[in-house]
Protein backbone atom coordinates (compact mmCIF):
# COMPACT_ATOMS: atom_id res chain seq x y z
CA UNK A 1 0.00 0.00 0.00
CA UNK A 2 1.52 3.19 -1.07
CA UNK A 3 2.39 5.76 1.52
CA UNK A 4 -0.90 8.05 -0.10
CA UNK A 5 -3.08 5.37 0.48
CA UNK A 6 -2.41 4.17 3.63
CA UNK A 7 -3.51 7.31 5.42
CA UNK A 8 -6.87 7.61 3.47
CA UNK A 9 -7.59 4.02 4.17
CA UNK A 10 -6.46 4.81 7.81
CA UNK A 11 -9.21 7.95 7.60
CA UNK A 12 -12.21 5.98 6.04
CA UNK A 13 -11.70 3.15 8.24
CA UNK A 14 -11.51 5.46 11.53
CA UNK A 15 -14.23 7.61 10.71
CA UNK A 16 -16.79 4.35 10.00
CA UNK A 17 -16.00 3.25 12.97
CA UNK A 18 -16.81 6.38 15.06
CA UNK A 19 -20.04 7.93 13.02
CA UNK A 20 -21.29 3.96 12.68
CA UNK A 21 -20.89 4.24 16.77
CA UNK A 22 -24.07 6.26 17.31
CA UNK A 23 -25.54 5.74 13.40
CA UNK A 24 -28.62 4.57 14.77
CA UNK A 25 -28.88 6.77 17.82
CA UNK A 26 -30.56 9.61 15.72
CA UNK A 27 -33.74 7.23 15.18
CA UNK A 28 -33.57 5.63 18.48
CA UNK A 29 -34.39 8.95 19.76
CA UNK A 30 -36.82 9.93 17.94
CA UNK A 31 -38.42 6.48 18.37
CA UNK A 32 -38.98 6.83 22.02
CA UNK A 33 -39.03 10.79 22.23
CA UNK A 34 -42.21 9.75 20.03
CA UNK A 35 -43.04 6.41 22.06
CA UNK A 36 -44.00 4.86 18.40
CA UNK A 37 -42.77 2.96 15.92
CA UNK A 38 -44.92 4.59 13.62
CA UNK A 39 -42.82 5.50 10.07
CA UNK A 40 -40.70 2.43 10.43
CA UNK A 41 -40.79 -1.29 9.63
CA UNK A 42 -39.58 -3.55 11.66
CA UNK A 43 -39.33 -6.20 8.80
CA UNK A 44 -36.29 -3.75 7.79
CA UNK A 45 -34.63 -3.49 10.59
CA UNK A 46 -34.90 -7.37 10.96
CA UNK A 47 -33.52 -7.47 7.60
CA UNK A 48 -30.89 -5.05 7.89
CA UNK A 49 -29.66 -6.77 11.61
CA UNK A 50 -29.70 -10.54 9.44
CA UNK A 51 -27.26 -8.50 6.94
CA UNK A 52 -24.97 -6.78 9.44
CA UNK A 53 -24.90 -10.45 11.69
CA UNK A 54 -23.14 -12.45 8.48
CA UNK A 55 -20.76 -9.73 7.36
CA UNK A 56 -19.38 -9.22 10.41
CA UNK A 57 -19.18 -12.99 11.14
CA UNK A 58 -17.62 -13.73 7.60
CA UNK A 59 -15.41 -11.15 8.22
CA UNK A 60 -14.24 -12.47 11.63
CA UNK A 61 -13.98 -15.71 10.08
CA UNK A 62 -11.60 -14.75 7.48
CA UNK A 63 -9.13 -13.00 9.82
CA UNK A 64 -9.87 -9.92 7.84
CA UNK A 65 -8.31 -6.98 9.46
CA UNK A 66 -10.02 -5.24 13.11
CA UNK A 67 -10.37 -1.63 11.34
CA UNK A 68 -12.21 -3.24 8.63
CA UNK A 69 -15.39 -4.27 10.53
CA UNK A 70 -15.25 -2.84 13.72
CA UNK A 71 -18.17 -0.83 13.26
CA UNK A 72 -20.53 -3.91 12.59
CA UNK A 73 -20.73 -4.53 16.78
CA UNK A 74 -21.99 -0.96 16.92
CA UNK A 75 -24.34 -1.30 14.35
CA UNK A 76 -25.54 -4.84 15.51
CA UNK A 77 -26.58 -3.65 19.07
CA UNK A 78 -28.16 -0.32 17.65
CA UNK A 79 -30.56 -2.41 15.44
CA UNK A 80 -30.74 -4.88 18.46
CA UNK A 81 -32.16 -1.96 20.48
CA UNK A 82 -34.34 -0.66 17.70
CA UNK A 83 -36.10 -4.16 17.55
CA UNK A 84 -36.73 -3.83 21.61
CA UNK A 85 -38.20 -0.29 20.96
CA UNK A 86 -40.23 -1.73 18.38
CA UNK A 87 -41.24 -4.77 20.19
CA UNK A 88 -42.07 -2.21 23.64
CA UNK A 89 -43.99 0.41 21.46
CA UNK A 90 -46.19 -1.95 19.37
CA UNK A 91 -45.47 -3.43 16.01
CA UNK A 92 -46.52 -5.58 13.24
CA UNK A 93 -44.21 -8.72 15.22
CA UNK A 94 -44.95 -10.08 18.57
CA UNK A 95 -42.08 -10.86 20.52
CA UNK A 96 -41.85 -15.04 20.35
CA UNK A 97 -41.39 -14.87 16.44
CA UNK A 98 -38.90 -11.97 16.95
CA UNK A 99 -37.17 -14.17 20.01
CA UNK A 100 -37.27 -17.41 17.28
CA UNK A 101 -35.57 -15.62 14.54
CA UNK A 102 -33.22 -14.38 16.58
CA UNK A 103 -32.22 -17.83 18.27
CA UNK A 104 -31.75 -18.79 14.49
CA UNK A 105 -29.57 -16.02 13.57
CA UNK A 106 -26.92 -16.26 16.59
CA UNK A 107 -26.87 -19.96 16.02
CA UNK A 108 -26.04 -19.37 12.09
CA UNK A 109 -23.73 -16.66 13.41
CA UNK A 110 -21.59 -19.31 15.82
CA UNK A 111 -21.61 -21.58 12.55
CA UNK A 112 -19.79 -19.36 10.93
CA UNK A 113 -17.06 -17.91 13.34
CA UNK A 114 -16.32 -21.56 14.43
CA UNK A 115 -15.63 -22.80 10.89
CA UNK A 116 -18.43 -25.10 10.70
CA UNK A 117 -18.97 -24.27 7.51
CA UNK A 118 -17.60 -25.23 4.24
CA UNK A 119 -16.17 -21.96 1.87
CA UNK A 120 -18.74 -22.70 -0.23
CA UNK A 121 -21.51 -22.09 1.79
CA UNK A 122 -19.91 -18.84 3.35
CA UNK A 123 -19.57 -17.50 0.06
CA UNK A 124 -23.25 -18.38 -0.32
CA UNK A 125 -23.95 -16.52 2.67
CA UNK A 126 -22.31 -13.54 2.20
CA UNK A 127 -23.09 -13.55 -1.38
CA UNK A 128 -27.05 -13.79 0.17
CA UNK A 129 -26.10 -9.89 2.53
CA UNK A 130 -26.99 -7.99 -0.93
CA UNK A 131 -30.37 -8.74 -1.87
CA UNK A 132 -31.20 -9.09 2.31
CA UNK A 133 -29.43 -5.75 2.73
CA UNK A 134 -31.35 -4.60 -0.35
CA UNK A 135 -34.18 -5.91 0.17
CA UNK A 136 -34.22 -4.23 4.17
CA UNK A 137 -33.74 -0.69 2.21
CA UNK A 138 -36.69 -1.15 -0.24
CA UNK A 139 -39.11 -1.94 2.81
CA UNK A 140 -38.22 1.15 4.19
CA UNK A 141 -38.04 3.12 1.24
CA UNK A 142 -41.78 1.07 -0.08
CA UNK A 143 -43.24 2.28 3.71
CA UNK A 144 -42.01 6.05 3.38
CA UNK A 145 -43.70 6.49 -0.33
CA UNK A 146 -47.14 4.13 0.86
CA UNK A 147 -47.40 6.52 3.88
CA UNK A 148 -46.48 9.81 1.48
CA UNK A 149 -45.17 10.59 4.68
CA UNK A 150 -41.31 10.63 6.43
CA UNK A 151 -42.08 11.31 10.06
CA UNK A 152 -40.70 9.37 12.46
CA UNK A 153 -37.66 8.88 9.88
CA UNK A 154 -34.09 10.24 11.20
CA UNK A 155 -32.42 11.73 8.09
CA UNK A 156 -29.04 11.85 9.56
CA UNK A 157 -29.08 7.85 10.64
CA UNK A 158 -29.67 7.62 6.78
CA UNK A 159 -26.80 10.17 5.80
CA UNK A 160 -24.26 8.14 8.05
CA UNK A 161 -25.46 5.09 6.26
CA UNK A 162 -24.56 6.18 3.32
CA UNK A 163 -21.20 7.66 3.70
CA UNK A 164 -20.05 4.19 5.44
CA UNK A 165 -20.96 2.43 2.39
CA UNK A 166 -18.45 4.79 0.36
CA UNK A 167 -15.72 4.40 2.86
CA UNK A 168 -16.14 0.83 2.72
CA UNK A 169 -15.95 0.71 -0.91
CA UNK A 170 -13.19 2.46 -1.01
CA UNK A 171 -11.28 -0.13 2.09
CA UNK A 172 -12.73 -3.53 0.59
CA UNK A 173 -11.72 -2.18 -3.08
CA UNK A 174 -7.95 -1.19 -1.90
CA UNK A 175 -7.63 -4.17 0.71
CA UNK A 176 -9.26 -7.11 -0.87
CA UNK A 177 -11.19 -6.26 -4.29
CA UNK A 178 -13.45 -9.27 -2.51
CA UNK A 179 -16.29 -8.76 -5.77
CA UNK A 180 -19.29 -9.82 -3.10
CA UNK A 181 -18.53 -6.95 -0.69
CA UNK A 182 -18.44 -4.26 -3.43
CA UNK A 183 -21.42 -5.40 -4.97
CA UNK A 184 -22.78 -5.41 -1.29
CA UNK A 185 -21.74 -2.08 -0.27
CA UNK A 186 -22.57 -0.62 -3.68
CA UNK A 187 -26.26 -1.31 -3.61
CA UNK A 188 -26.37 -0.42 -0.33
CA UNK A 189 -25.16 3.18 -0.89
CA UNK A 190 -27.62 3.49 -4.20
CA UNK A 191 -30.64 2.43 -1.81
CA UNK A 192 -29.46 4.47 1.17
CA UNK A 193 -29.74 7.68 -0.82
CA UNK A 194 -32.83 6.67 -2.22
CA UNK A 195 -34.22 6.11 0.97
CA UNK A 196 -32.37 10.01 2.00
CA UNK A 197 -34.48 11.29 -1.37
CA UNK A 198 -37.61 9.82 -0.08
CA UNK A 199 -36.79 11.20 3.28
CA UNK A 200 -36.32 14.75 2.16
CA UNK A 201 -39.02 14.71 -0.41
CA UNK A 202 -41.68 13.24 2.15
CA UNK A 203 -40.66 15.70 5.24
CA UNK A 204 -43.93 17.22 6.90
CA UNK A 205 -44.01 20.37 5.93
CA UNK A 206 -44.26 23.50 8.27
CA UNK A 207 -47.83 24.57 8.40
CA UNK A 208 -48.26 27.97 6.55
CA UNK A 209 -48.26 31.10 8.90
CA UNK A 210 -51.47 32.78 8.13
CA UNK A 211 -51.20 36.59 7.79
CA UNK A 212 -53.76 38.33 9.65
CA UNK A 213 -56.53 40.02 7.53
CA UNK A 214 -56.52 43.92 7.08
CA UNK A 215 -59.46 45.57 8.08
Amino acid sequence: MSLVIEPIIALANVSTILLSSFNKVPQIASVVKARSFAGLSIYSVLLELTGYCITMSYFISYQYALPSYLEYPFLVAQDVCLVAAALYFGSQLGGLPVLGYAGVLVSLMIAMVSGLLADSAMALLVSSTTPISAGSKVVQLLAIIRSRSSEGISLAAWLISSYCCCTRLLTVYVETGDPALLVNFGISLLLNLGIVAATLHYAPRAAAVQRPKKE
